[in-house]
C-alpha cells in the first residue's frame, strides 16, 4: 500500500428544534433531549418478545406450570429454572427421535413419582412444595435418576450437597430406586465385573489422587470461550474436592443437569489432560476392567496393528470394539439393538473408557483377589 489512512464519519446537520433543545441544556442540567429509537433496536426487542413467548408457550404445552417458574425469568423468558425445564424437554424430544417411546412414557412417570413424593413431604412437614424441592431440582433429580443401572441408588449424600435437605429424603430414595427396578428389568451389563478374574485395585488407598508424569501426548485442551474451562473441567475439579458424582450431575456448573455417566467420562478425560485424579475413589464408583478385561483390550491393541494403539491414535469406541461385538451389531440402528446386546455394548464401552485412559497416562494397573492381595502386575503394551 501507499502508508497513507482514510478517516471517515457520519454528519448530522442540527435543526432550529435541535438547537433550542441545546440551548436550554446548556442552562439546565436537568434538560433531556429524546432520541428516537433506532429500528435496529426494535427488531432485536421484537425478536427477543417472540423467543420468550415460544419458550413459555413450549414449557406451558408440556405441563410445566409457569406459576412455578420466578417472575424475573417469566419476564426474561431464561434462567436456572427455564433452562432445567429446556433441557429435560430436550431429552424426551431426543427420545421421540430415536422412538423410544417406552423410555419416554417411564420417564414421565418418574417425574410424577417425585412430585408426587415432594406434594406428600409438603403435607407432611407442613412446608410448600419449593421448599422441600425446587422446581429445577425436581427435574434435575429426575435426570439424574434416568441414568441409575438397575440396582443403582441415588445417595442421600449426593442429594443433600444437590440441595434437598428435607427430613424425608430417603423416603425420595426409596422412590428412584423402587422406579428403577421397575423400569430395568433387564440384568445389568454396563460394569466392568467377572467374578471369576481378579479385580483391578489400587494400593495407594480410595482418595490417593494418582498424579500423571504428563499429558496424553494427543490430548486437546478446549477451553469454552465464556467460562474459560473446557467442557470436563468443573466435573474434575469438584471430584477431585470430594464431591460426589452424583451431586455433580445434578448441579453442574452450567445448569443442565447431566447423567452419571457423562461426570465420570469427565474426570477420565481430566486424567487424560494430565490432571491428579483419585483413581481408587473413581473405582468404587465405576468398575475399571479386571484382569481378563484388560488382557482382552489389550489383545485388540496389540493384533490389531499400529492403528490400534490407543496411545498414538484418537480412536473411536466404535472402531475398537467392532472385534468384540461385530459389524452386524454395529451396522444394526439404535432402536433395532438387542436389549442385551446394548447393555453388553455399554459394559465393553466403560472399560474401555478406563482402559484407554490408564494406557494414554502410562498407568500400570495392578490386580487382585477378594482380599486385596496382588496376584499380577500389568507391564504396558
Amino acid at each position: 500500500g501507499t502508508g497513507k489512512y482514510n478517516t471517515s464519519w457520519s454528519v448530522y446537520d442540527l435543526t432550529p428544534k435541535g438547537m433550542a433543545s441545546l440551548d436550554a441544556l446548556a442552562g439546565s442540567p436537568e434538560a433531556v433531549i429524546t432520541l428516537p429509537v433506532p429500528p435496529s433496536l426494535r427488531e432485536i426487542e421484537k425478536a427477543e418478545a417472540e423467543k420468550r413467548k415460544a419458550t413459555l408457550a413450549q414449557l406451558e404445552t408440556a405441563g410445566v406450570d409457569l406459576t412455578q417458574i420466578p417472575k424475573k425469568e417469566l419476564d426474561n423468558g431464561e434462567g436456572e429454572v427455564i433452562k432445567a425445564h429446556k433441557h429435560w424437554l430436550h431429552h424426551l424430544e431426543s427420545l421421540k427421535k430415536r422412538g423410544l417411546d417406552e423410555r419416554i412414557l417411564q420417564l414421565e412417570d418418574l417425574l410424577k413419582r417425585i412430585d408426587e413424593w415432594r406434594s406428600q413431604t409438603a403435607e407432611k412437614y407442613r412446608m410448600a412444595p419449593g421448599s422441600v424441592m425446587p422446581e429445577h431440582l425436581l427435574v434435575r433429580v429426575a435426570y439424574a435418576s434416568a441414568s441409575l443401572k438397575n440396582g443403582g441408588r441415588l445417595e442421600v449424600e449426593a442429594l443433600h450437597a444437590a440441595g434437598v435437605r428435607t427430613a424425608g429424603v430417603n423416603d425420595l430414595v426409596r422412590t428412584i430406586a423402587k422406579w428403577s427396578e421397575e423400569t430395568n428389568t433387564t440384568k445389568d451389563h454396563t460394569d466392568c465385573t467377572k467374578d471369576s478374574s481378579p479385580p483391578m485395585i489400587f494400593p495407594e488407598g480410595m482418595d490417593v489422587p494418582y498424579h500423571p508424569p504428563q499429558p496424553w501426548e494427543l490430548a486437546v485442551y478446549k477451553p469454552n470461550k465464556k467460562t474459560g474451562l473446557a467442557s470436563w473441567e468443573s466435573s474434575h475439579t469438584r471430584f477431585l474436592n470430594g464431591d460426589h458424582p452424583q451431586t455433580i450431575a445434578m448441579t453442574p456448573a452450567n445448569g443442565r443437569a447431566i447423567q452419571v455417566a457423562t461426570v465420570i467420562g469427565h474426570v477420565l478425560e481430566g486424567l487424560v489432560q494430565g490432571r491428579s485424579t483419585p483413581l481408587g475413589r473413581l473405582a468404587d464408583l465405576s468398575s475399571p476392567p479386571n484382569r481378563e478385561e484388560w488382557e482382552e483390550l489389550q489383545n485388540l491393541e496389540t493384533n490389531g496393528g499400529e492403528g490400534m494403539d490407543v496411545v498414538k491414535n484418537a480412536l473411536s469406541m466404535k472402531d475398537f470394539l467392532t472385534p468384540i461385538m461385530g459389524e452386524e451389531f454395529m451396522d444394526t440402528p439404535f432402536n433395532e439393538r438387542d436389549e442385551v446386546e446394548k447393555q453388553t455394548y455399554a459394559k465393553w464401552c466403560n472399560c474401555l473408557k478406563w482402559y484407554m485412559a490408564l494406557r494414554r497416562v502410562g498407568y500400570e494397573p495392578k490386580f487382585g483377589n477378594e482380599n486385596g492381595d496382588i496376584v499380577i502386575k500389568h507391564e504396558d503394551v
